[in-house]
Parts: C-alpha cells; sequence; structure tokens
C-alpha cells in the first residue's frame, strides 16, 4: 500500500503493515497449492511436482532485497526443510518458503543474463533493455536451476508479470509476456484480469 522508492528509513514491521492483503492472499494460495502438490502421492515424482508448481518470484527496481525478503517472510508460512532428520529438536533451524523466492532487484548481486538464449524461441525480438524483461529471465533461470534445469522450462505463456506500473505491463505485453496490472484504487480487480488471461 505504499511505493518505498528503494529508501525505506522505517522499520520491517513498519513495512509489513503495509502489505496489500490482495497480493498478500494471492502468494498465500499459491504458496499453499504448491505444498498440496507437493504432498500429492500421485505427484511422486519431481518432474510432474516440478511442472505442476506455480513459482513465485520479486522483481523490482528497488535495492532494498532484504528488507523485500523480510517482507515476504511475514507473508508465507515457516516450515522445516524436507526430510529433515529430528524435527522436534530445539536447535532444529526452520526456514521459510520466502527464502526459496527468487528476488532481482537494484542491489547488484545479479547480472543481466545476456546474451539473452534459451528462455524464448524467438528470444530475438524481445527487447531486454526495458521493463522489467532482464529481472524475470535471471529469476526464472535460477528457477529451472533450482529444479533440475532440463526438467523444467517456463516461457512466455507460463509467465505471468503483476505490477503496478503500466509502463513495465505495457513492455511485458510487447515482448509476449503475459502481464496485469495491479490498480492500487482497486487492488481486488487483479483476480478477475488473472482469471481472464487467456
Amino acid at each position: 500500500q505504499v511505493h518505498t522508492g528503494g529508501i525505506w528509513t522505517e522499520s520491517l514491521q513498519e513495512l509489513q503493515s503495509k502489505v496489500r492483503p490482495e497480493l498478500a492472499q494471492l502468494i498465500q494460495c499459491i504458496v499453499s497449492r504448491n505444498s498440496q502438490y507437493e504432498n500429492n502421492e500421485h505427484t511422486s515424482s519431481s518432474t510432474a511436482k516440478s511442472n505442476t508448481n506455480i513459482h513465485l518470484a520479486v522483481v523490482t527496481f528497488s535495492g532494498q532485497i532484504e528488507l523485500i525478503r523480510g517482507v515476504l517472510s511475514s507473508i508465507v508460512p515457516q516450515k522445516s526443510p524436507p526430510n529433515s532428520q529430528n524435527q522436534g529438536n530445539d536447535n532444529h533451524t526452520a526456514y521459510s518458503t520466502a527464502n526459496m523466492i527468487p528476488i532481482r532487484g537494484e542491489d547488484g548481486s545479479w547480472k543481466p543474463p545476456y546474451p539473452p538464449q534459451g528462455w524464448w524461441p524467438d528470444d530475438a525480438d524481445v527487447n531486454y533493455d526495458s521493463g522489467k524483461q532482464t529481472h524475470m529471465l535471471s529469476a526464472i533461470r535460477e528457477i529451472e536451476s533450482l529444479h533440475g534445469g532440463d526438467r523444467i522450462r517456463i516461457g512466455k505463456s507460463t509467465t505471468l508479470l503483476i505490477d503496478d506500473d503500466d509502463f513495465n505491463v505495457q513492455v511485458a505485453r510487447q515482448n509476449g509476456v503475459r502481464a496485469v496490472r495491479l490498480y492500487p484504487s482497486n487492488p481486488g480487480r487483479v483476480f478477475a484480469d488473472i482469471m481472464g488471461l487467456r
């Protein structure tokens, strides 16, 4: 409910209180859905799980990545690492699903993945110097790498940008990436717009 401008100086708790309920609900629903698929005995292979999951990423022009990570941690649940032993041990360290969500911002921790090959068949037609195209590409490559590379491929038809800046939305659409705008005055509209995508 607030634009930090990449220069947030208040506490993390104060920023956590500004999270749009609609976005928090959307993220929580996705995390819950993924957990159900992962626990489903009918999707026992890692390939099946990777292909049925909805993979989240945050792309931003802010450089305050740890602050963003802290906000995500307040939205998604804590859980124990898979296959962990002794989960009742007080020394066991829980981890957050938030730590598994790639964040691409202006903190200098990543480089634009040039040459931009191997993402989409028509990479040559994509303008990577505008909007959040390189942010998305870098995050997608991390997701693919985390799930075994060749076992999961993410393309334009399976990528969705949600952004409150119409410029970023239009750039994504011009490059063939699906995108919906989050309207600050009517944030609930984002659900209908997502459902209306074809």
